[in-house]
């Protein structure tokens, strides 16, 4: 995305993306957390969860970057 898009469809376009990444980071703690009260619990789980968490909290700065970088408030 280098600011060819109109404001409207930017933010759309990155709320999907956090929106997916949102709800499997959910998903994947829920899982992890389940996995910490299994008879025998697993390490993958959490690595799955931090790394879902990670990507969300990435996707969360590129998309405060990009705005502030391509678009002025004006649009609003």
């Amino acid at each position: 995305m280098s600011g060819k898009y109109h404001p409207e469809q930017a933010k759309l376009i990155w709320d999907t993306g956090l929106g997916f990444l949102g709800f499997m980071t959910v998903l994947a703690i829920v899982q992890a957390i389940m996995n910490v009260f299994a008879d025998d619990p697993l390490i993958w789980p959490g690595f799955v969860a931090a790394g879902f968490m990670f990507a969300f909290w990435q996707c969360y700065r590129r998309k405060k970057k990009y705005f502030r970088d391509n678009y002025d408030e004006s649009w609003k």
